[in-house]
C-alpha cells in the first residue's frame, strides 16, 4: 500500500508450507521496475498446519451447543452462507463468524461478506482474512470432517460502523461452489418473534441456536451500539468465535449480526445482543447496489481542545447538502475526559446549536435535553450528568455548534457531532473546528469517520487567514498531522509544499496564506484523527477543516 494512499490494498499471501517462499510481480507495460519499491509489513509464522489447528478446535464449544446437522435440512442450506473466520491483528490470530450476503443487482453475485466491526475494522486486518466453508458434520452424530474448504487472499473492507457493529467486506477469492448468498431484510423485527443464530463458537463445527427477541434496547451499557436486538435462547447459546455471526428470522432472512452478550452454557438465561440489519442495510444500500462511490461519506466529527472564553471557545461547523432532513446529535464532554488521563478538564460544558445567527437549541445537562431517549437509544449518552447533548432534525445547510464552559469555566473539553440518519440523497460534505492551540493536552485534535467506502478528502489547518473574521491572537504557522489509530499517515506544514497542491487549488480549497497547511488523502472506511499544533510550539487560535472531494 502507498503511504500517501493508505486505502490501497496490500497483499497477504495464502498459507505457504515450507521454509521459503518466492514472490513474482507482473508490472504493466511501460512501468520501470527500478522505480518499484516493496516492503514486507509482517510475517505470520505458523507452528501448526492450519488444517490441523482448526480440526483441533472440534468440540471446543460448550456442551449445550447444537450441531446444525441435527436440525431441519432447510437450515443447513441457509447455513452454507455462513463461514468461520480466521484473521490476524497486531500479530495475533482471532476467530469470528461471517455471512455471504446477497447484493441488490440481479445481474451479479458480488461476494459481499458481513461480520462485526469489533472483529474487522481496518484494511490491514481484512487483508489477512481466511474463511472456512461447510465446516460441519455431514449428518447428526456422524464423524467429524477430516478436511477443510478454505479461501484465502483476504477481503476489501467496504464499510464499517459501530452503531450496529457491522463490517462489510468484499471477498477477493471466489467463494466455493455450493455456498449460498443469504437473504436479508431491513424490516423492523417484532418483540417476541422467533430467531435463529448460525455460528462457529470457539471455532468449532457449525452450530445453530434458537430463541426469541426479548427487547430492542441498549441495556448492556455499550454506548456505541444503537438499540440492539436483545435475544434469549431456547436451545443453544453463543460464545467467543460466534461474534459477527448472523441472526435469521423465521423466513430465513438475516436481521442482525452478533455484538456479544451474557449467555453461555452456564448462563442460558443471559441475553445476547445483535446489531440491527434494519440500520446496517440502509447504511450499505448503495454498496450493495454497486454504487460504492456514492455511499462513501464523512459521517462523524469529534474534537478535543482547550476551551477558553471569548474568542477561545470551541466552535464546530458542519454543512449538509442535498434534500431531506438529517438527524444529528451534538455532545459536549468535560469531566469524563479525566478518565483518559487528561488534566485540567472543563468541569461543566455547555453547547449551543446555531443556523447562521439564529440559536436553534442549547443544553447544559444532557439528561434534561429534549428527546433524550433518542440519544440513549443511539448509544450516545454521556458518562457525567454535567455534560451536554442536543438531538435535532435539520434540513440541508450550514450549522455551527459552540462548546463553552457554563458560567465562564475553562478547561480541556470535547465536542462531537454524529449523524444518526441521512437520506440517500443527503450528505455531510464538510466539517470544521476552531479552538485555541497551546502545548501538551491543549493542541487541537479533530476526529472524523469515513463510512460506506473509500473517499478522497482535503484536510486543512488554518491560522493567519482567520484574521479576516476579526479574530486576534491567531496561530501564525499551523502544522497538520493525520493519524489512523496511532500510526501517522500524513503531515504538512506549508500547503504549497504538498504534492497535491494543484488539485487542492483546482477544487477551490487552497488556504489563503502559504504558511497554512493542507493534505489531500484517499481514505478507506474508518476513524481518523487530525492534530493541529504550532510550528516551533507557537500558540494561538487555529482552525481545522475536512472537506470531501467529488
Amino acid at each position: 500500500a502507498r503511504p500517501d494512499k493508505p486505502a490501497d490494498l496490500g497483499y497477504w499471501s495464502p498459507v505457504i508450507p515450507g521454509e521459503r517462499a518466492g514472490l513474482e510481480i507482473y508490472l504493466p507495460a511501460g512501468i520501470d521496475p527500478s522505480k518499484v519499491q516493496l516492503a514486507i509489513s509482517g510475517i505470520s509464522q505458523l507452528v501448526v498446519l492450519p488444517t490441523a489447528k482448526d480440526l483441533q478446535e472440534l468440540n471446543a464449544s460448550g456442551f449445550c451447543q447444537e450441531d446444525i446437522a441435527c436440525q431441519d435440512a432447510a437450515w443447513g442450506e441457509t447455513g452454507t452462507s455462513v463461514a468461520k473466520m480466521v484473521y490476524v491483528e497486531n500479530g495475533s490470530s482471532f476467530l469470528c463468524t461471517g455471512t455471504l450476503i446477497n447484493d441488490l443487482d440481479n445481474s451479479t453475485q458480488t461476494p459481499f461478506f458481513l461480520s462485526a466491526e469489533h472483529c474487522i475494522s481496518d484494511q490491514a486486518t481484512a487483508s489477512s482474512l481466511i474463511t472456512y466453508w461447510f465446516f460441519r458434520r455431514a449428518e447428526c452424530f456422524s464423524a467429524a470432517p477430516t478436511s477443510l474448504t478454505s479461501r484465502s487472499g483476504g477481503a476489501q473492507l467496504m464499510a464499517h460502523e459501530s452503531f450496529s457493529d457491522y463490517s462489510l467486506m468484499k471477498l477477493l477469492d471466489t467463494p466455493p461452489g455450493g455456498a449460498r448468498f443469504a437473504a436479508w431484510t431491513t424490516d423492523r423485527q417484532a418483540i417476541n418473534s422467533s430467531v435463529t443464530a448460525i455460528h462457529h463458537p470457539q471455532g468449532d463445527l457449525k452450530k445453530i441456536s434458537f430463541g426469541r427477541i426479548s427487547d430492542i434496547a441498549n441495556i448492556f451499557g455499550n454506548r456505541s451500539l444503537d438499540a440492539p436486538l436483545n435475544v434469549n435462547w431456547n436451545l443453544g447459546t453463543t460464545e467467543p468465535g460466534s461474534s459477527g455471526g448472523p441472526l435469521f428470522n423465521s423466513a430465513k432472512q438475516l436481521v442482525g449480526t452478533l455484538w456479544g452478550g451474557e449467555s453461555s452454557c452456564a448462563n442460558k438465561t443471559g441475553a445476547d445482543f445483535y446489531g440491527r440489519f434494519e440500520l446496517t442495510g440502509k447504511d450499505i444500500e448503495n454498496i450493495l447496489r454497486g454504487n460504492a462511490a456514492d455511499a462513501a461519506r464523512i459521517s462523524t466529527l469529534a474534537s478535543r481542545a482547550w476551551v477558553g472564553t471569548g474568542d477561545e471557545v470551541v466552535i464546530a461547523g458542519l454543512e449538509t447538502s442535498g434534500t431531506g432532513e438529517a438527524k444529528i446529535v451534538a455532545r459536549g464532554a468535560g469531566p469524563s475526559l479525566a478518565s483518559a488521563g487528561i488534566g485540567g478538564v472543563l468541569n461543566d460544558p455547555e453547547i449551543q446549536l446555531f443556523s447562521g445567527a439564529t440559536l436553534l437549541a442549547e443544553n447544559d445537562s444532557w439528561r434534561n435535553t429534549p428527546n433524550v431517549d433518542r440519544i440513549i437509544d443511539a448509544g450516545l449518552g454521556l458518562d457525567d450528568p454535567r455534560e451536554a447533548a442536543i438531538y435535532r432534525v435539520l434540513p440541508a445547510g450550514p450549522y455551527t455548534v459552540i462548546l463553552r464552559g457554563a458560567d465562564g469555566g475553562t478547561g480541556v473539553g470535547g465536542l462531537a457531532v454524529d449523524d444518526l440518519e441521512l437520506p440517500d440523497n443527503m450528505r455531510l460534505q464538510a466539517i470544521a473546528t476552531r479552538a485555541f492551540v497551546d502545548g501538551g493536552d491543549k493542541v487541537l485534535i479533530a476526529g472524523f469517520r469515513i463510512s460506506g467506502g473509500e473517499k478522497s478528502v482535503v484536510l486543512r489547518g488554518f491560522g493567519p487567514t482567520m484574521g479576516s473574521s476579526g479574530l486576534n491572537n491567531l496561530l501564525s504557522d499551523p502544522v497538520l498531522e493525520v493519524f489512523s489509530g496511532s500510526q501517522k499517515i500524513g503531515e504538512n506544514d506549508d500547503w504549497r509544499s504538498t504534492s497535491a497542491a494543484n488539485i487542492i487549488r483546482a477544487n477551490g480549497l487552497a488556504p489563503d496564506n502559504e504558511l497554512e497547511s493542507a493534505i489531500l488523502m484517499t481514505l478507506a472506511p474508518g476513524d481518523y484523527t487530525v492534530v493541529v499544533k504550532g510550528f516551533d510550539n507557537a500558540t494561538g487560535i487555529a482552525g481545522v477543516a475536512v472537506n470531501e472531494l467529488p
